[in-house]
């Protein structure tokens, strides 16, 4: 609430000074974060063929995807409770939440690969399930959260009231007289106009049911997966489970673009508006 009472406190002293003409100093752009950022090596551990050799680790070239285990992941689970309002539909997401927190409290994934020395090789598949599980999550919560539109917050209203009432280029040279950066300047524009498009527009709930139904299957397998002991017997068919189950996230954050929506809205909220410096 504080934050918010200083945003606009501080737009509407830009919306006061904007009409000065003092020149100020320039600042350097600010950068877009991420809300979610999870470390991941960028290139794959491989076994070594003096490990090979002293029969540590067997060699692989590369893991198998289970077909019949994708398509029982790519396909779901039924939710029997019927998602009708922003209650039930967070009320069914809160319950992923707490089985996705329930395993990264204990180290997630990544922990799972690195506590078994045979699946160690192989521990950047679980930074990558742990991240993609983060993001499958954060963004069914956003959907149910702006089902029936993306609410728009009270510094971004008056940033557009400022633009119908005195135009688009002049707001912007307001702005870059006051000193601040183009590249902020340009961040913060584009928001607001993304903000307005954003506002009216619809996912309807039955739509985020089958989400969630996909996103329960892949979730449970998370957890099963990280509470799996592994041993020479079965090393093969955890990764190729591990693998599955990642390539699964991957294609469903990639390709449903009801998702990648998701997750572009709710990642590309600018970390400063001007009323921040």
């Amino acid at each position: 609430m504080s934050r918010g009472i200083v945003v606009v406190l501080g737009f509407s002293m830009w919306f006061a000074l904007s009409g000065c003409g003092d020149e100020q100093e320039e600042q350097a752009p600010l950068k877009l974060i991420e809300r979610e950022v999870t470390w991941v090596k960028e290139k794959p551990v491989e076994t070594t063929h003096e490990e090979v050799l002293d029969g540590k680790e067997p060699l692989r070239s590369s893991t198998p995807v289970d077909p019949e285990l994708a398509a029982l992941l790519r396909r779901g689970e039924t939710i029997k409770t019927k998602v009708q309002d922003r209650a039930s539909c967070l009320k069914q997401v809160e319950a992923l939440d707490k089985t996705r927190t329930a395993v990264q409290v204990n180290g997630g994934l990544w922990t799972w690969f690195e506590k078994h020395e045979t699946l160690r090789p192989y521990s950047d598949k679980g930074m990558q399930l742990d991240s993609n599980t983060n993001k499958l999550v954060f963004a069914l919560r956003h959907l149910c959260e702006t089902s029936q539109g993306v609410p728009i917050a009270p510094f971004v209203r008056q940033l557009n009231a400022r633009v119908d009432a005195s135009g688009l280029e002049t707001v912007r040279q307001e702005l870059l007289d006051l000193g601040k950066a183009p590249a902020d300047v340009e961040i913060w524009l584009n928001f607001s106009e993304r903000s307005r498009k954003k506002k009216n527009r619809v996912v309807e709930y039955p739509v985020i049911q089958s989400l969630i139904g996909k996103g329960s299957a892949l979730v449970k397998k998370y957890d099963e997966l990280s509470k799996r002991t592994v041993s020479k017997d079965n090393l093969d068919a955890a990764l190729s489970e591990a693998q599955t189950l990642l390539t699964v996230l991957n294609e469903l954050l990639g390709e449903n673009e009801t998702l990648v929506m998701a997750l572009d809205e709710d990642v590309k909220l600018p970390y400063f508006f001007p009323s921040d410096m």
